[in-house]
């Protein structure tokens, strides 16, 4: 699931997710995007809930979540990792 996680807010995607899945509902709510149900017999109710929902807020939302999944934000951690691990010298 955290891949898929990633991949839906790297493309900026808002998604639906059990509340059984406590971290990802954690991480979620934490972003403001708390689009979980609980269970099949809730999605009978999808059409509303989704009726209720401002389209503009979650998108800023969305964004927000996006840019802390962005790999450019994390190349300078990673090549850190990576030159620690093999321990180069240089650039």
């Amino acid at each position: 699931m955290g891949n898929k996680t990633a991949s839906y807010l790297e493309a900026g995607l808002p998604f639906f997710y059990f509340e059984e899945l406590e971290y990802l509902a954690k991480l979620m709510k934490g972003y403001g995007l708390g689009l979980c149900y609980k269970g099949l017999g809730h999605t009978k109710e999808l059409k509303k809930f989704i009726k209720k929902q401002n389209y503009k807020r979650l998108e800023q939302k969305v964004i927000k979540a996006r840019n802390d999944y962005l790999m450019e934000k994390h190349f300078p951690r990673i090549r850190k990792i990576c030159k620690k691990s093999c321990k180069c010298k240089g650039d």
